[in-house]
């Protein structure tokens, strides 16, 4: 998961990378991917979903940040603008089963997300 940050004029972007695994994060329910996913019905139509109600500070501070790493790069989309601060915390985080799954159905398997290849990597 992406967390975004934009500019006011969004020429600069800090991203910071979390990443969630059932088996070596903990084979758990965790609270913030559940207000995700009970909060989002398409991430492709931003009025869609209703980041206001998720508390992403409380959930980042709430995360081991003793290692990260840090980097200038670019988007991963075309035209990949090199205007992106990437952060990515090494500390693997929980997420159910049953959480992955339905993301997986949400966005990895739905077409008009990626054209149904989600993020690249098999699922």
């Amino acid at each position: 998961m992406h967390i975004v940050n934009a500019n006011s004029d969004k020429s600069q972007l800090s991203v910071i990378g979390i990443l969630f695994d059932v088996e070596h994060g903990g084979n758990q329910s965790n609270w913030f991917i559940e207000d995700v996913l009970q909060n989002a019905t398409n991430l492709n139509s931003p009025n869609k979903f209703n980041a206001s109600t998720l508390d992403v500070k409380k959930y980042v501070d709430s995360i081991e940040k003793k290692n990260m790493y840090h980097y200038d790069g670019s988007l991963t989309t075309p035209g990949c603008a090199e205007i992106v601060e990437w952060i990515v915390l090494d500390s693997l985080q929980n997420i159910s089963p049953q959480q992955l799954a339905t993301f997986t159905k949400k966005w990895a398997d739905d077409y008009s997300y990626a054209r149904g290849y989600g993020n690249a990597r098999v699922t």
